[in-house]
């Protein structure tokens, strides 16, 4: 079940990170449409990364738990993608 969540932790934070460079992009482009949408996408991804991230650190107040690690490392892992990944696309 962890690994599950892992991999949905990643997406989510995947989703974020590509839809806000998605709309740097657009907003260089001036891209009136594509600004608006994936500033709507951003959102939603921000608020499902913002609530596994803090519930996350505050399980961490309780000690080092290998569980708490594992989900703030698929964040970092679902960053560092997102942001290949929406560089990456031309």
């Amino acid at each position: 079940m962890l690994i599950l969540e892992c991999i949905g932790i990643i997406a989510i934070q995947f989703g974020f990170i590509y839809a806000r460079t998605w709309n740097v992009r657009a907003i260089t482009t001036r891209n009136i449409p594509h600004v608006l949408y994936s500033a709507a996408v951003i959102q939603i991804f921000w608020i499902l990364t913002t609530a596994v991230g803090v519930s996350a650190m505050f399980n961490l107040r309780e000690g080092i738990d290998i569980r708490q690690i594992l989900i703030l490392t698929s964040l970092l892992i679902g960053n560092i993608l997102g942001s290949y990944w929406g560089m990456r696309k031309r």
